[in-house]
């Protein structure tokens, strides 16, 4: 049976298969958001972030380009 994985090692993975398949579109993710940014956005939208957002966030803190490498785009 199929355990959970942490969302870090979900990034991880990832990482590895983009950099080796599409490393042009793994250059486009930005690093991780510090504490402090992730603290900044909850202040500003007046509410914590959902804890997967946040350890997301905490591997990657969005694109630096158009890119469709991830869901939302």
């Amino acid at each position: 049976m199929w355990g959970k994985m942490a969302l870090s090692e979900s990034w991880r993975r990832i990482d590895a298969w983009l950099a080796t398949h599409v490393a042009s579109d793994f250059a486009l993710l930005n690093p991780p958001a510090t504490p402090a940014e992730i603290r900044q956005a909850e202040r500003i939208l007046g509410t914590q972030l959902p804890s997967h957002l946040g350890e997301s966030l905490q591997c990657h803190n969005g694109v630096s380009a158009w890119t469709t490498i991830l869901p939302e785009q």
